[in-house]
This record gives structure tokens, C-alpha cells and sequence, in this order.
């Protein structure tokens, strides 16, 4: 349906451009690979993990990611200090039920925020892609929409989450601040 979405645009009277982009799966070896950087540990341990995340990942870039963040964010996959490296029991990985795409796998990821990040991410969404941070101040005081406490204290577990960033424009002014 998407797809067809997109011809029907293109095709209607020429004025949108649409650009297309087609991304390849990531191999059995990309996966080892990233996993192996991102826990600094040789192939020969991180083989069977690779595994099992390529093949229910099918090798998608974003669903590789996001099932890393959601082993990592259930203490599935840990760092364990007796060991001096990332360990995790191989049995709970085999075992994981995962989403069956990746939306289901992101939002799987958001229900699990606790409610006042929530509401946070709610309220910004509504506003756009980006969001001036003296206006998220002015609802803290004028609307009453913040979560309990006002904005302030969720932004930082959202942007350390991944899920939205900071951007600082070049003036100095801490009022240009925009949340995305």
C-alpha cells in the first residue's frame, strides 16, 4: 500500500519528487562484525549471539539495532565485571520472543517508557520534528500539559534512549535549543 502510494504521487502530475532508496540486508559476517565492535569481544564469543539477532532481524539494519538496545535495556546481554566483558546466558537468547517487524519492535520499545517520558514523547510529537525548547517551557507554565515536573527531567533519558536529540543552534542563546 505504501508502495502503491508513492507510484500514485510520482505519477500524478509530476510535481513531487521522489526519490527512492533501496538499503541490503546486512550479512551473518556485517552483524558479527557490529556486535563485535560494539562489545569489544572476539569473533569466536560473539558468534552464536550474531546468529541468532541476523536471524530474527533478517538481517534489517534498524531491527538489528533496536533488538541490541532492547538485549542490553533487559539485562539480557551485561557487563559483567568477574568476566571483564559483555556476557549473557545464550539459552534467554534463543528463547526471546521478538516482534514480527520492526514497528512493532519500536513500539514495543516506547510502551515500555516509564509514563512520564511517555507523556513527554506524546506532547512533543504533536508539534513536529522539531520543537523550540522555550516553548516547551511556556507549556511547562502556561498549559499544564508537562508530565509531573515539567519537560526538563525526561529529555535527557530520551536523547541518552536514542529517541529524540538535542540540536543547539549556533547562537549562544540556551533558548534555540529544538528537541526532534
Amino acid at each position: 500500500a505504501f508502495m502503491t502510494s508513492l507510484d500514485n504521487l510520482q505519477q500524478c502530475d509530476g510535481s513531487a519528487n521522489v526519490t527512492q532508496v533501496k538499503l541490503s540486508t546486512l550479512s551473518l559476517e556485517d552483524v558479527t562484525e557490529m556486535i563485535m565492535c560494539e562489545l569489544r569481544l572476539p569473533k569466536r564469543l560473539v558468534r552464536e549471539l550474531a546468529d541468532v539477532v541476523h536471524k530474527r532481524t533478517h538481517g534489517h539494519a534498524i531491527f538489528v539495532v533496536q533488538l541490541l538496545n532492547s538485549l542490553v535495556s533487559d539485562s539480557i546481554v551485561s557487563y559483567s565485571p568477574m568476566l571483564r566483558r559483555y556476557y549473557w546466558d545464550q539459552d534467554k537468547v534463543v528463547k526471546l520472543k521478538t516482534a514480527d517487524s520492526v514497528a512493532s519492535l519500536i513500539v514495543s520499545n516506547l510502551t515500555s517508557l516509564p509514563s512520564g517520558e511517555l507523556q513527554c514523547l506524546r506532547i512533543i510529537s504533536c508539534f513536529g520534528i522539531q520543537v523550540q525548547s522555550n516553548f516547551l517551557e511556556l507549556l511547562d507554565v502556561v498549559h499544564g500539559l508537562a508530565p509531573q515536573g515539567g519537560f526538563r527531567p525526561y529529555l535527557g533519558n530520551l536523547v541518552n534512549q536514542g529517541i529524540i536529540e538535542m540540536v543547539v543552534s549556533s547562537s549562544s542563546s540556551s533558548s534555540n535549543n529544538s528537541t526532534t
